[in-house]
């Protein structure tokens, strides 16, 4: 089961062990010897550019995320790291 779109290896993250899974299931389709199921991230029934544009959608959303919330706590006047 995978948790996070493009996060492959269950993680809970999306990172480069997720992309050498899917760079290993490129091209393939169920009857294919390496077929990886969780790497279909779009359930088209094809590993293809379709499933590594979402995986490259959901890698950035972390960075997204953080630079957002250190914005913000910048123009809350917020100082320090914690979270």
């Amino acid at each position: 089961m995978v948790s996070i779109p493009g996060d492959l290896n269950g993680d809970i993250k999306v990172g480069l062990p997720d992309l050498v899974i899917l760079a290993q299931a490129y091209g393939t389709t169920p009857n294919s010897p390496k077929w990886n199921p969780n790497a279909d991230i779009d359930g088209n029934g094809a590993v293809g550019l379709s499933d590594l544009v979402i995986m490259a959608e959901h890698s950035l959303k972390p960075l997204f995320l953080l630079s957002s919330l250190q914005r913000w706590r910048a123009s809350a006047g917020i100082k320090g790291q914690g979270f």
